[in-house]
């Protein structure tokens, strides 16, 4: 299995995001969520991302390829553009909880402190 292996000390949110979801694991599958990939990118998430692509004139991309830890990255701040998030802590309660109103869900605030505490521990599970 493929593993993302950035340089220590994190300071990067899509890496710290794809910590938490998948242990930076590439080739991660959740079949219950129907999440993938390092980042765990669901069908609803990609389908929104791909939108404010084509909007931008970019070209898009197929649910297979949220494997591929860059162009995951693309639609993960083709997302964060569309619903407008702008710190790390909207970002990453955006990730979490599905779009606008993932920032306000009180359940995203767990979430947020786990990819906070990897970003200013600055580990990684590097396999």
């Amino acid at each position: 299995m493929n593993k993302i292996v950035p340089t220590p000390p994190i300071r990067d949110l899509f890496w710290a995001i794809c910590q938490k979801e998948s242990g930076g694991d590439c080739a991660a599958v959740n079949y219950k969520e129907g999440a993938i990939g390092p980042a765990q990118i669901r069908l609803g998430y990609l389908i929104d991302a791909n939108e404010q692509l084509r909007k931008e004139k970019h070209m898009t991309y197929a649910h297979g390829e949220m494997h591929n830890p860059e162009k995951a990255r693309i639609v993960f701040n083709a997302y964060m553009r569309r619903y407008g998030a702008k710190t790390d802590e909207d970002r990453a309660r955006a990730h979490n909880g599905g779009g606008p109103h993932g920032r306000t869900i009180k359940e995203t605030e767990q979430y947020w402190n786990d990819v906070q505490a990897i970003l200013l521990k600055g580990m990684l599970n590097v396999k």
